[in-house]
């Protein structure tokens, strides 16, 4: 069985650069395991200078995941999905 872990982060951009509210930084990392074995892993990162939050970090990390899991042609199996 196939399973895709992910998780994200947010934090504010300093406020002497006038950004905005929801300015920020945003990372994510996912993992995807076989049986509790590591078949693949990955992270990124963006800046954004509005609609930034936690919530689409970790939707950007879902989204990574699951094109891996499409990358890896692995949509004929059971797969577990963990935020």
């Amino acid at each position: 069985m196939l399973t895709l872990q992910f998780d994200g982060l947010f934090r504010n951009a300093p406020q002497d650069l006038n950004l905005g509210e929801n300015a920020g930084f945003m990372c994510y990392g996912w993992v995807i395991l076989r049986d509790g074995n590591v078949v693949a892993r990955g992270h990124g990162g963006y800046i954004r200078w509005r609609d930034a939050s936690s919530n689409v970090a970790e939707y950007l990390g879902l989204i990574e995941g699951l094109e891996a899991l499409l990358d890896m042609h692995a949509g004929s199996g059971n797969i577990e999905i963990c935020g």
